[in-house]
């Protein structure tokens, strides 16, 4: 094998040592590796509730030259969306196309888990890829903050709002 260790400065080809060799493949199976990104909702299914979302972020490719490109990610098509819940209680609201979200994908294919609800050999063998996120409507970005407020605010398009203050009381 012959590796380019100084590709992006354009020097010729040399056989790479062990340890330039092996950051090379590192680095390039990381570039799989899926932990947590921002993105959209494009459409979004309450009865299924799960999303198509498109990541709002470019993936950074560098190539041989040393020129960075971007480039979209696909759509991620009925993505979950994980809402607060537990105790026989949950926490809902309608999601709207533009809606951000984040992106967190599992370690392990979710697809039987989801299906069955119960302990279940994963089916697919992939690991943090971009087939098994779930959408976690918490992404804002600074143009669309949040309103300034010390008590518990829940907003509704209107402009009405329910505020809880510290002693429990609704305002």
């Amino acid at each position: 094998w012959r590796l380019d260790s100084q590709l992006h400065r354009g020097t010729i080809l040399r056989d790479p040592s062990e340890a330039e060799f092996l950051r090379t493949v590192i680095e390039s199976r990381l570039a799989d590796v899926h932990t947590s990104i921002p993105g959209r909702v494009v459409a979004y299914d309450t009865a299924k509730q799960a999303a198509d979302v498109e990541i709002v972020i470019l993936r950074a490719e560098e190539s041989a030259s040393g020129a960075t490109t971007h480039e979209t990610y696909p759509v991620i098509p009925n993505v979950p969306v994980g809402w607060p819940s537990g105790g026989g209680y949950s926490w809902q609201f309608p999601l709207s196309v533009g809606d951000g979200v984040l992106l967190v994908f599992s370690e392990a294919a979710t697809a039987q888990w989801r299906a069955t609800g119960e302990i279940t050999q994963p089916g697919d063998l992939t690991r943090h890829d971009l087939s098994y996120p779930i959408a976690l409507p918490v992404a804002r970005h600074s143009k669309n903050p949040l309103p300034t407020t010390n008590v518990a605010l829940m907003c509704v398009p209107s402009g009405g709002h329910l505020e809880v203050s510290a002693g429990g009381a609704a305002v």
